[in-house]
């Protein structure tokens, strides 16, 4: 396969590069392996990060397709995890619950067109597969929870105090509208696999799930590390504040 070519890969293509990858991408550079596939790394780096969604394919007997099909409400969870990320690292923190963000996903659909009952089903989904952890609200003090487990249980978190406001916030409107930039900056990252770096840039939704899950790893660890845990959250405000290129 040349690395200066254009190719869309189909499903077994690109899981026959995931099996190279266990079979020795651990023991040298991802640089150094996407060399060895004849790949850029930023193409590399996207199978990946898709990788349940290839296995997914490839079960359901899809090897042939080139483009992985979007989870259902997609478009309303990547809206919905850029405004939990911002209520989360404001000034004052919000602390949410489960209704809130189940009010708030039903909320974007409207707007975006895809209504759905966002069900408590829905919502424990939702939590695992982004990654999503959450600060408790104790008076002045955000503490990091563990990571959500199988037991996971929203009544545990506090609600949302009547008296904060949520003025530092975006409009949802905003959320929606860079989000759907992301989207069309991106849309072809998932098939397309280039020798141009700038191909396989992930999503925002998809940076800020990623800093969520790497906190909710250092945080089960159990380490002194408040001073790392802070600059994970610096990033993740930067995250939140860069503005797609008009």
């Amino acid at each position: 396969m040349s690395a200066g070519k254009r190719k869309n890969l189909t499903v077994s293509e690109k899981l026959e590069i995931l099996e190279k990858f266990d079979h020795k991408g651990a023991s040298e550079t991802l640089i150094s392996f996407a060399f060895s596939v004849g790949l850029p790394e930023s193409s590399v780096r996207t199978i990946l990060r898709d990788r349940e969604k290839i296995k997914s394919a490839a079960v359901g007997g899809d090897c042939k397709r080139r483009k992985l099909k979007a989870g259902q409400h997609s478009g309303v969870e990547a809206v919905l995890v850029d405004w939990i990320h911002e209520c989360r690292n404001r000034p004052q923190p919000i602390a949410l619950s489960g209704p809130i963000i189940q009010e708030k996903a039903r909320e974007i659909g409207k707007k975006i067109n895809d209504e759905f009952s966002a069900s408590n089903g829905w919502l424990s989904r939702f939590v695992k597969r982004h990654g999503i952890i959450y600060r408790q609200i104790c008076g002045e003090a955000a503490e990091v929870s563990a990571a959500v487990g199988d037991d996971f249980n929203f009544q545990d978190y506090a609600t949302v105090d009547d008296a904060v406001t949520t003025s530092e916030i975006r409009e949802l409107d905003n959320i929606i509208s860079d989000n759907a930039n992301d989207a069309g900056n991106n849309s072809d990252s998932e098939d397309k696999v280039s020798s141009e770096t700038g191909d396989g840039v992930p999503a925002r939704c998809e940076a800020l799930a990623a800093i969520s899950t790497l906190r909710s790893y250092i945080s089960a660890m159990n380490l002194n590390c408040s001073q790392v845990l802070q600059n994970l959250s610096a990033v993740e405000n930067f995250v939140i504040n860069i503005r797609p290129f008009s």
